[in-house]
């Protein structure tokens, strides 16, 4: 019988030398450490253990530990940044190393097809698409009647263009001025946003919530959920929103997340980036044509199951254990 693949190339020979190493340079010394130390009173060693030399040797072991873990995570950081954002002399040859690199793999495992269309003809042959899976304590769908609000989610940063979804909202606002948006989120660009709030004339139509454990709430009952990205992955706002079956706006930004989940039209709809009229206009066809808002709502609710735990759980043990 033909031997079963790993996983990991490799993997039985390194965990075995990894724990031979563990075993004689950590465990038989810590055992020989509780065997010696069975052999004393209680009080000789609790006078053992509390020795100036041995508080010392404490204090050293724990203070070099963290001075060594800050140093880690401070220079990772600065390099790993370096590295994506940066062009310098020798970076070209870093692609060429992941791809020899992820060559070698038995899957290589991507959130959207847009990201996987961004790697050599040779690494998409091997790639799988898994999406992110959707929390098991999402709150259930609304059934009620909806509020007169419309509400966004994201940090409030250049990626997330809040600015278009603050446009749009003012041209939806002219024919419909009972409405409301909410931002959720906190950011560097706060100031800005609320400066282009106040231009509008919209201040007491447009709330800024910064971050609340009850956003999720909001999105529930609102009429529907925008996301204006000008680049994204898989947003867990936006999968959230349609598995809550909240009507959903997204633009079809770099990244692909939106388009990976959402067809147009039919469980959501997708409008080109800073396009404030087609996203106004999709915000007036929600709220005033109900059968089609239901429509969306109820396609949009397919995805629960197939966004589960359970199944995206069960799509990662395919990968790894079949």
């Amino acid at each position: 019988m033909k031997r079963k693949k790993s996983v990991i190339p490799g993997f039985g020979l390194s965990f075995g030398i990894v724990m031979a190493i563990l075993g004689l340079i950590v465990i038989i010394p810590l055992c020989s450490l509780v065997f010696f130390s069975l052999k004393l009173s209680p009080h000789d060693f609790l006078v053992t253990v509390t020795r100036p030399r041995v508080l010392a040797s404490y204090k050293v072991s724990i203070l070099t530990a963290l001075t060594a873990s800050l140093i880690n995570a401070v220079m990772g950081m600065i390099i790993a940044w370096v590295l994506v954002r940066y062009d310098f002399p020798g970076n070209k040859i870093l692609p060429f190393i992941r791809n020899m690199l992820y060559r070698r793999s038995d899957a290589i495992v991507f959130q959207t097809k847009s990201q996987a269309s961004l790697m050599p003809r040779y690494l998409q042959t091997n790639s799988k698409i898994i999406l992110n899976p959707i929390s098991s304590e999402l709150p259930e769908p609304y059934s009620g009647l909806r509020r007169k609000a419309i509400v966004t989610a994201g940090r409030l940063e250049l990626q997330k263009n809040h600015s278009m979804t603050i446009r749009s909202f003012e041209l939806f606002h002219k024919k419909h001025p009972e409405y409301i948006l909410e931002i959720f989120g906190k950011g560097s660009l706060q100031s800005e946003l609320e400066n282009l709030v106040h231009s509008l004339d919209m201040d007491d139509s447009i709330k800024f919530m910064g971050f609340s454990s009850d956003a999720l709430l909001h999105i529930r009952t609102a009429s529907a959920f925008v996301m204006s990205s000008k680049f994204e992955g898989l947003s867990n706002s936006m999968l959230e929103s349609l598995c809550m079956g909240v009507p959903t706006i997204c633009t079809k930004c770099g990244g692909g997340g939106a388009e990976a989940v959402i067809r147009n039209g039919v469980n959501g709809i997708l409008v080109d980036i800073d396009d404030d009229i087609a996203e106004s206009e999709a915000l007036n066809k929600i709220v005033e044509d109900k059968s089609y808002s239901n429509h969306l709502s109820n396609n949009a609710l397919m995805l629960r199951q197939s966004l589960s735990l359970e199944t995206i759980g069960n799509e990662w043990a395919n990968l790894l254990f079949k």
